[in-house]
């Protein structure tokens, strides 16, 4: 039988055991005629001769050993196939951490099978030494022992007169209890690239000299460095050698910037549209919502309306749909659309094109333009009050237009608060966060440590006042 194609093709278990089951009828010497009896499970025939057994081959062990051998194949990547399957089904990920996917090739399923067995017992070694000595790739051939006087003398190091690689490292150390510096990376980046550029020159041809070895420690190091792994503190003691090497350290802050926002009311004879979708899950179930007020923030109506499953996107592209269509209704001819969702301003402007299926509400929303509409953009912060009537539809069945006089206690506080001010605190100037409503008899405080590292997102407090109250919000 052609076992080969096993390698190239996995049975199913049902045509194993049919090529099992044909076996073992000409082992025994059964016929379509005559069945004789088979005197033990065949899988116990084919364990070795040194355990008792016949040592026949099993379709099964041979299936999985063809599978390690692909992997094997695999991690060699020494052949168009290994290339292309690498290439497209690991792409920039290693293979033994690559996902699976159901539409993935049979072949790539098969090797994720077994590639937690062969990855366990796959390791590199440096062989016997017979072509070269360890000692002497690293530390003292001419090219290595350039590349290392090179870095050296930038950190102002004695190199150690040893064939030791531990010793060679352990010079590199300003002090075995400091922290983690610059400097005690550098030797074993300097090995790597050492190995790396040895391989390369054996199995690829490529050259093998102390400037390649010294340009690819440079880009490392330099690579660590714009990773933003590198601190201030981590350079202590190496400042110079870091401008010699001429590394680029990016600063960094130890605080996030804060911003002052505000809802601003719109001028005479215009109203102010605010608006918000909501998907529960993106894509999910989602609502819309928002609140139209006239030019002194007394609020005319609100409305509610639930969208059903879709994404952030189609909700927030319905919201500004129905708000206009609303006010055009009630008659509206100047309208302020404001709110959170920067992109859709942008599609709304025709500064981006977006995706088909909401090129049909974009010409809605064009024609509703008719009317005269300022569009602009406002914080998450100062847009809480479309954002409750979006998650309110999320509640209803149908769409609720909700008169001033109607709304609940609830959505009059929120509606209030946005007639205020949000005091945006300056994060690294507060060591503590304080509200006091004390004529109304309510009194709100709340205590920060540390708030720079530790305060997330944003706090916000409402009180039953008619006093302004403050935010913090950290970007």
């Amino acid at each position: 039988m052609p076992l080969y194609i096993m390698q190239v093709l996995s049975p199913p278990i049902s045509v194993i055991q049919k090529l099992e089951q044909l076996l073992a009828k000409y082992f025994w010497g059964s016929t379509d005629s005559q069945k004789k009896i088979h005197w033990t499970r065949w899988s116990n025939v084919c364990y070795p001769i040194e355990e008792g057994e016949l040592g026949i081959r099993n379709f099964r062990d041979t299936v999985e050993v063809f599978s390690y051998k692909l992997w094997w194949r695999l991690r060699l990547n020494d052949s168009l196939c290994a290339l292309f399957t690498m290439n497209k089904c690991c792409r920039a990920n290693a293979p033994a951490t690559a996902k699976v996917s159901p539409n993935d090739s049979p072949i790539w399923r098969r090797l994720c099978k077994v590639r937690h067995v062969v990855q366990n017992n796959m390791f590199w070694t440096l062989g016997k030494g017979e072509e070269e000595a360890v000692y002497h790739l690293f530390l003292q051939n001419n090219h290595s022992l350039t590349t290392w006087k090179f870095f050296a003398g930038k950190f102002n190091i004695t190199l150690p007169q040893s064939s030791i690689i531990p010793t060679f490292i352990q010079a590199w150390k300003l002090n075995p209890r400091h922290s983690l510096k610059l400097r005690d990376v550098i030797p074993m980046i300097i090995l790597w690239n050492i190995w790396t550029s040895r391989n390369d020159a054996k199995h690829r041809k490529k050259p093998f000299n102390a400037q390649v070895i010294i340009s690819k420690t440079w880009y490392h190091l330099q690579n660590l460095c714009r990773s933003n792994i590198w601190k201030p503190e981590h350079l202590k003691g190496d400042a110079f050698a870091v401008g010699l090497l001429k590394l680029k350290i990016p600063e960094t802050q130890n605080y996030q910037n804060c911003k002052t926002v505000y809802w601003l009311k719109p001028d005479p004879g215009w109203v102010k549209l605010n608006t918000n979708g909501a998907s529960k899950g993106n894509p999910g179930l989602a609502g819309a919502g928002g609140n139209v007020r006239e030019y002194e923030g007394k609020v005319i109506f609100a409305f509610s309306e639930p969208i059903g499953l879709t994404n952030n996107m189609v909700a927030e592209m319905h919201v500004v749909l129905r708000g206009l269509g609303i006010c055009l209704k009630k008659g509206f001819s100047k309208v302020w659309l404001e709110l959170d969702a920067l992109y859709i301003i942008h599609l709304i402007s025709k500064q981006v094109r977006g995706a088909w299926y909401i090129q049909n509400m974009l010409q809605h929303i064009q024609y509703l333009q008719q009317m005269e509409v300022r569009i602009s953009h406002i914080f998450r912060e100062e847009n809480q009050a479309a954002d409750y009537f979006a998650n309110q539809a999320l509640e209803i069945d149908e769409i609720s237009i909700i008169n001033h006089d109607q709304l609940e206690a609830g959505s009059q506080v929120l509606l209030k608060w946005t007639d205020f001010p949000c005091h945006i605190l300056d994060s690294h100037s507060i060591s503590s966060f304080s509200l006091f409503a004390t004529d109304t008899g309510y009194t709100v405080m709340n205590q920060i440590n540390d708030l720079p590292y530790r305060c997330c997102g944003f706090l916000w407090c409402l009180f039953l006042s008619d006093y302004p109250f403050w935010t913090v919000l950290i970007e």
